[in-house]
């Protein structure tokens, strides 16, 4: 009389999907980061942008040199 009903589909990987999507977060982000910190060079001195654990380089002198011209003319 009574049926037997298909197995239920196993329950999804919660954990899994979990740590693949942080590193896909992880991976937009390094990207982002790379897009949005160009180098500049500019009247004004020069932005130097390394990646992370580098150092990031600001020219004062070059700047103040740059802003000094810049207010005298």
């Amino acid at each position: 009389m009574g049926k037997s009903s298909a197995s239920p589909p196993p329950a999804p990987d919660y954990e899994g999907a979990a740590a693949a999507q942080g590193a896909a977060n992880k991976e937009t982000a390094i990207a982002s980061s790379r897009l949005n910190n160009p180098n500049v060079v500019s009247p004004y001195g020069t932005q130097t942008w390394s990646e992370p654990g580098g150092t990031r380089v600001f020219d004062q002198a070059g700047y103040d040199a740059a802003m000094a011209q810049y207010n005298a003319s």
